[in-house]
């Protein structure tokens, strides 16, 4: 398998509020703590405003349980795949899916139904949410998707995504080693070369 990235996130202690670091976080998972996710001025990506290394569990989290966060916007043609791989993970621990369908025109609000129903058969917690307005792009739905979720800890997503099968178990692995690391993954893309 790929090794994991593990990437320590600097403190500047003169300036609490400032950015630590900008990172795509799509492939990260990260301990709750009170830190929030916002859209980037340049729509580059998320801006990360705190600290995001182990802490005590914040207030309305669960510990131990991962919440996979997932923002979908007309994603019908990938779901299926997505959440295969989100149903076999090597990961025994608690699950949650967090998904944000964030006004989809095509079959995704369905489709989320449908996996929940496989999925909390399978034990694993599903909340879906979802807005039928003007779509607010990805950085609102992931916003979204983290405020429903309950896990302590918070594994990203894109629905046209699909997980290693030990994806989940081994950055939870490194994340609890390096307490204090943004902990990422290895993307293979598929075609070669492919950039969407």
């Amino acid at each position: 398998p790929a090794p994991l990235a593990v990437r320590q996130v600097g403190i500047d202690d003169a300036n609490p509020t400032a950015p630590r670091a900008r990172a795509s976080v799509a492939t990260g998972l990260s301990m709750v703590e009170d830190r929030t996710y916002t859209a980037s001025a340049d729509g580059s990506g998320e801006t990360l405003n705190s600290n995001l290394g182990c802490q005590p569990k914040p207030p309305g989290k669960i510990a131990d349980v991962v919440s996979v966060i997932l923002p979908v916007h007309n994603g019908s043609r990938w779901i299926d795949a997505c959440l295969s791989s989100l149903e076999q993970q090597s990961y025994t621990g608690p699950i949650e899916l967090s998904a944000f369908d964030d006004g989809s025109t095509d079959s995704s609000w369905s489709d989320l139904q449908r996996w929940a129903g496989l999925l909390e058969a399978r034990g694993m917690r599903v909340i879906c949410g979802r807005s039928e307005s003007s779509p607010g792009g990805c950085g609102f739905a992931k916003n979204r998707a983290v405020s429903q979720s309950s896990g302590a800890w918070l594994c990203f997503m894109d629905v046209d995504d699909v997980m290693a099968p030990e994806r989940i178990e081994r950055q939870l692995a490194a994340a609890r080693a390096h307490p204090r690391a943004l902990v990422g993954a290895r993307v293979r893309r598929e075609p070669a070369g492919s950039t969407a």
